[in-house]
């Protein structure tokens, strides 16, 4: 049987859980069709784009990366959370 939580452990885990549903809510509200939005964006540039122009393939590819970076931070925060929130309420039953 794990031991009980600390009360700092407590208050760290319910930090987590509070920005993870703040995450939540604003990849759900905003970030999400943000996210989609860019996407196409960098894609519809992608197809049209030159391949002769190296600076203009580099700079989708960092656009591409720094997008998908994002929605990656914002999904393991919300992930982190669920979790703390998890370990939460296995403390309380």
């Amino acid at each position: 049987m794990a031991q009980p939580l600390t009360p700092e452990q407590i208050a760290e885990l319910e930090a987590q859980r509070d920005t993870g549903i703040d995450a939540q809510t604003g990849y759900d509200s905003f970030f999400k069709d943000f996210i989609s939005r860019k996407k196409i964006l960098v894609f519809d540039d992608i197809s049209t784009l030159h391949t002769n122009k190296t600076d203009s393939v580099e700079d989708l590819k960092r656009r591409a990366i720094i997008i998908k970076y994002l929605e990656e931070e914002i999904l393991a925060t919300i992930r982190i959370g669920e979790e703390a929130a998890q370990t939460l309420a296995d403390n309380a039953a």
